[in-house]
């Protein structure tokens, strides 16, 4: 399927977007003091909020796609997402560092309540958003395999499963991307 690309760049990018509200008021926060700054940055983190609210249904259509793309069929999405998780490990680490900063904000005993709930919102999300620009791969691999144009191994198995676990995804798709370009250069050779 075609749509992957672009789907899997715009997710990468509106990421990135997304967190840039959250560290402009980090950044905001340590220089200026105002009744009139806490306004705005109230905003940015709604813009922020709202911005990753956005990122969930693209990721869900990247998912949608895939898992379509098991049936029909789809281009090699490899390359593309080895470098899109690639540009992502910044975000995911200063998603992680954001996490915790939200949940060191939260030290007041009356909102201690609500952390488990702000940690599961993050972890939900950010888990979602991985899966999001994994399912290519999955169903690029699924779909070889149906159609017996790669043999099913454990090793690969195992790397698909891996497409699933936070920092293995990314391993994984590097691995994945090695062997299915010397399987095609094996098949290259045949011809």
């Amino acid at each position: 399927m075609k749509a992957s690309k672009p789907l899997l760049i715009t997710q990468a990018i509106l990421m990135y977007i997304a967190h840039l509200p959250f560290y402009i008021v980090l950044i905001g926060i340590r220089l200026i003091a105002s009744e009139e700054a806490d306004k705005v940055f109230g905003i940015l983190l709604l813009v922020g909020l709202g911005l990753s609210i956005l990122i969930m249904p693209i990721a869900i259509v990247n998912l949608i796609i895939a898992f379509i793309s098991i049936f029909k069929g789809n281009t090699n999405p490899c390359l593309t997402t080895m470098i899109i998780k690639s540009v992502l490990m910044p975000w995911y680490v200063g998603n992680f560092l954001l996490g915790l900063l939200v949940v060191g904000v939260m030290g007041n005993p009356w909102l201690f309540i609500g952390i488990p709930f702000v940690l599961a919102i993050i972890v939900c999300s950010t888990y979602m958003f991985m899966i999001g620009t994994s399912g290519y791969e999955m169903a690029y691999f699924i779909n070889r395999m149906k159609k017996k144009e790669k043999p099913v191994t454990a090793w690969t198995i195992i790397l698909l499963i891996s497409l699933t676990i936070f920092t293995l995804d990314v391993a994984s798709t590097i691995v994945l991307f090695i062997i299915d370009t010397k399987s095609r250069q094996k098949m290259e050779l045949k011809d």
